[in-house]
């Protein structure tokens, strides 16, 4: 299993989507986390 959000940090204002680009949260930022996650799954890493 992976989790896919931000460590324990305190995040600034900004504007949202900036935000999600400085904290790998785009929409594919999150295929790649799946796709990796997938991948470690199908090869039987945990």
């Amino acid at each position: 299993m992976r989790f896919i959000g931000l460590a324990d940090v305190y995040v600034e204002s900004a504007d949202p989507s900036d935000l999600l680009k400085k904290y790998h949260l785009t929409a594919q930022d999150i295929v790649l986390a799946a796709r990796d996650a997938y991948k470690a799954k199908i090869s039987g890493a945990s």
